[in-house]
């Protein structure tokens, strides 16, 4: 996660908030409508995604059936690592749901 101009983003790793940062407002404009999968960290744009209630959040994930079922059985560890409290390089560090198995970063 990172705020800019007083607003919270997600962002899926630290290389990805550098890149945000060099033109921030360009990514703005070609990304207002895209979500991040919480578990297999995805874009969709928003319309494209499902909303699933979890825990009384409603949480945007892609269309993997596995996602959901990964995240309603370790939410704080997705919701921490999409929010950047865990360490992540990204989908290239990422072993669960379509990419392996295990949900761990």
């Amino acid at each position: 996660m990172h705020t800019y101009q007083g607003e919270t983003h997600p962002f899926c790793c630290g290389g990805c908030v550098d890149v945000f940062l060099e033109e921030p407002e360009r990514y703005l404009a070609e990304t207002g409508d895209l979500i991040v999968c919480p578990t297999c960290l995805a874009e969709k744009p928003k319309s494209r995604a499902r909303a699933i209630d979890v825990e009384g959040e409603e949480v945007y994930f892609c269309h993997c059936p596995p996602c959901a079922e990964l995240y309603r059985s370790k939410p704080d560890f997705y919701r921490d690592r999409l929010e950047g409290r865990i360490p992540s390089k990204g989908v290239f560090d990422h072993t669960g749901c379509c990419l392996g198995s295990g949900g761990e970063a």
